[in-house]
Formats: structure tokens, C-alpha cells, sequence
């Protein structure tokens, strides 16, 4: 997952993949790239476009197709919760980024195909690891932890996205990666 978000923002950076979502065809490719990322851009005979990475190992449309629906998707949760809490994306002290997943997430190439906003000083993104074991281990270690993560579960409220009346607005307009 997360070298699938790195050679997202690669391509999009050397322009094989365009703000929509569209590996480019062999005849397409911008001017001026090296030889060696040029003869990695196939197309077979029905024209499906291929990057390839390695012998057996290629990204296809496909995969930036469902690139684009995960990213797109976090990117409308953030709009939606960042609307509904009337604040501005630039108010945002920290983001914190949790898990083994998101360890290995560079917060450049995420803010490049728009994973995390581009707005956001990339200095303002922490990770935080596997939030989850680490709380469940205060919980059993301190009483204080274990009541302090009771009222926060109390204050917190549930939004569901999908029915949100401005949810598929903003996920289809995220769906494009920013340019």
C-alpha cells in the first residue's frame, strides 16, 4: 500500500499519470524523461497501459483506479469533518497518522496524490504507531488512563459519511489528484 502511494506521486510528478487518474500511453509520455522510466510504459494490444516495475510485477490502470477511490474517500471524510467542525484545514495543529501502515506512509507522496491535504505543513504530520495496542495498555496499567479514555469515548460522536447529503459531491471531486 504505502509503495503503492510512492509510485503514485512519482508518476504523477514526472507526468505519466495525469491529475484524472490516466496512465498515459508509450505515445503520450511527456518529452524529456529518461530512457529508462520511458521503456517501462507499455501498452498491450487493446491498449491497456501498464507501468512496469519489474519482471511480472506492473501498476495498471486499475490500481490507480482504486488508489484514487481509497484516497478519495479519506480526502471527503476529512472536507466533510473538517465542514461540520468549522474549521479550516490550516487550522489544524497536528495531524497524526496511527498504525504500521501509516509508519511507512512518506507524507510527501501522500500529500501528492492528496491523501493528506497539500495545505498542511508536512512538519505538522506525526506518526503516531499502533495507537491502539498503546491504549489498551495504559487502560490496563493505569486507573486514571482507563477514565480518561472513557470520557473521550463518551464526547466522541459518530459520523457517517455515506450518508452525508455532501459526501459523494466531495468524493467525486476528489477523486482527481491535485495538480
Amino acid at each position: 500500500g504505502s509503495g503503492l502511494i510512492d509510485l503514485a506521486a512519482e508518476l504523477l510528478q514526472y507526468g505519466l499519470i495525469s491529475p484524472d487518474g490516466r496512465l498515459l500511453p508509450p505515445d503520450q509520455v511527456p518529452e524529456g524523461l529518461p530512457d529508462a522510466i520511458r521503456a517501462r510504459v507499455h501498452a498491450d494490444a487493446d491498449g491497456a497501459v501498464e507501468f512496469i516495475l519489474a519482471d511480472g510485477v506492473s501498476l495498471t490502470q486499475r490500481d490507480i483506479r482504486e488508489l484514487q477511490l481509497a484516497s478519495g474517500a479519506i480526502r471527503a471524510g476529512i472536507a466533510i469533518l473538517l465542514r461540520r467542525a468549522g474549521i479550516e484545514v490550516t487550522d489544524l495543529r497536528h495531524v497524526l497518522i496511527a498504525g504500521g501502515f501509516g509508519s511507512f506512509i512518506r507524507r510527501n507522496h501522500a500529500q501528492r496524490i492528496g491523501l493528506i491535504p497539500p495545505e498542511i505543513d508536512h512538519r505538522r504530520i506525526r506518526y503516531v504507531g499502533n495507537t491502539s495496542l498503546s491504549g489498551a495498555r495504559w487502560s490496563l496499567l493505569s486507573t486514571d488512563s482507563r477514565n480518561r479514555a472513557e470520557t473521550l469515548a463518551r464526547r466522541t460522536k459518530h459520523v457517517e459519511l455515506s450518508t452525508d447529503e455532501d459526501f459523494a459531491m466531495e468524493f467525486a471531486m476528489a477523486m482527481r489528484f491535485p495538480e
